[in-house]
């Protein structure tokens, strides 16, 4: 038992010390317009970024760990944009979902678009890692929906109404199937398969509403982060947690891992960012963004240990900045 505590505590100063060294950029600020959602594309050097009010996506530009001044703006929708995601194994593909009630398909290239028209105001959107299927959540009226589109044939798939809230959504990929996970306002994951969205499970997550739900690298596992203030790691095959983080004291809207899987970052509405080792829990760093009102959104790169958070400073102008650490040695 001794030996075996010692080398968790081993590994852990080695984790810790990981994140003793870490440099930080910041981008520049978009006026009064707070900032959503940011997201990598799959080789970890663009960011696209979505922002309160504003009927267009920024793609930045991101070269070690430095971004770019001139951000292309993707510009076609007629309503606020809130929500992007970009396709898992094609870097130039990324997809906008808009209150506009349409989803817009881009080619950041040549900066053209096809649109997918929705039957309300696009809340959430991802892809499937194989690039065929597209889920979408939306409000119409009061009640929120889930649907599902093939894209190899532009054509809807299922679409679901429910009771409560959809916070979030995100696609794993296991044995050559597509799962669909949803994280609710009645503090519930729900578990979908493929593009019938066939439920297989129901989770109970949190005490409250669960705001997000994160697909760990390996697909083997998951994390959510709730109204509760906790974040809980689950074994996907087994449904069941294997991990808790107890530390935050506000509301967790926004969880990623580590490239690796390693590392899982955390951020509570107060603009404390809690990285933990994504295993056990173990608190291995805190950060604090200065003179920030609210924090929206943390993303792990995808190829290097490097976060990009977005949010609100105290001006209420839109904040995006990115902390990277040395590579393993």
């Amino acid at each position: 038992f001794f030996f075996i505590n010692m080398e968790e505590k081993i590994a852990t100063d080695f984790h810790r010390h990981r994140f003793d060294e870490k440099s930080e950029q910041k981008f520049p600020p978009q006026k009064r317009r707070p900032i959503n959602s940011v997201k990598w594309n799959c080789t970890g050097t663009r960011l696209a970024s979505v922002s309160t009010g504003v009927n267009y996506a920024r793609v930045w530009p991101v070269d070690h760990h430095v971004p770019s001044k001139d951000p292309t703006e993707l510009r076609g929708h007629e309503g606020e944009v809130h929500c992007v995601a970009w396709e898992h194994t094609k870097p130039d593909q990324l997809v906008t979902g808009s209150f506009d009630k349409t989803v817009r398909i881009w080619d950041t290239r040549a900066q053209s678009s096809s649109s997918l028209k929705i039957a309300g105001e696009v809340l959430d959107v991802d892809w499937s890692h194989d690039g065929h299927l597209l889920a979408v959540s939306y409000r119409s009226g009061q009640e929120e929906y889930l649907s599902s589109w093939d894209l190899r044939k532009n054509k809807l798939v299922r679409e679901m109404k429910f009771p409560f809230e959809v916070h979030d959504i995100c696609w794993a990929r296991h044995n050559s199937a597509n799962y669909l996970y949803a994280a609710t306002g009645a503090g519930v994951v729900l578990i979908f398969k493929n593009a019938n969205l066939t439920q297989l499970a129901q989770i109970q997550t949190h005490v409250s509403r669960t705001y997000c739900v994160e697909i760990h690298p390996s697909n083997r596992y998951f994390a959510t982060g709730g109204a509760d203030a906790m974040v809980n790691v689950w074994d996907l095959e087994f449904q069941v947690s294997i991990a808790t983080v107890p530390r935050l004291l506000h509301p967790t809207h926004t969880i990623s891992f580590s490239h690796d899987g390693e590392f899982l970052a955390a951020g509570a509405e107060n603009g404390v960012i809690d990285i933990s080792h994504a295993y056990t829990g173990t608190h291995l760093k805190t950060l604090t963004v200065s003179k920030w009102a609210s924090l929206f959104c943390v993303a792990f790169n995808p190829k290097n240990l490097v976060l990009a958070v977005s949010g609100e400073d105290v001006n209420n102008d839109g904040v995006i900045q990115i902390f990277s650490w040395p590579s393993k040695s």
